[in-house]
């Protein structure tokens, strides 16, 4: 059983990546309350800004869970994990684990890029 714990931690870190740890997102599938899928990324010049805000996310803590909208695919290196996205800026891993809340500093402009 530890085993699979300590499996699973490790996952987690390499799939939601080390803070300002690089990653290689190659598509990001954003989806919305209803499981609709309302936009794919794959261009690597919109990744490429994408990663750039993502990468900057700093973790938070809040007394008050947010109101998750979207939840958002993002494929790395063949591997996808799908986070829970609130257009005030905050977002986690989709987990029945305990995993940080991130705050993503510049939440205007990937809305912009993320959001039709």
């Amino acid at each position: 059983m530890r085993n699979i714990v300590l499996i699973f931690m490790i996952g987690m870190t390499l799939l939601v990546g080390c803070d300002n740890h690089a990653i290689n997102i190659s598509e990001m599938k954003v989806w919305d309350k209803d499981f609709n899928v309302i936009r794919t990324i794959n261009q690597p010049e919109v990744i490429n800004e994408i990663k750039t805000i993502w990468m900057a996310k700093k973790k938070v803590e809040l007394l008050k869970r947010p109101d998750f909208i979207y939840k958002i695919d993002i494929v790395s290196e063949g591997r996808s994990t799908r986070w829970l996205y609130d257009p005030s800026g905050y977002a986690t891993v989709l987990s029945k684990a305990k995993v940080p809340l991130y705050q993503i500093e510049e939440a205007n402009k990937f809305n912009k890029i993320i959001i039709p």
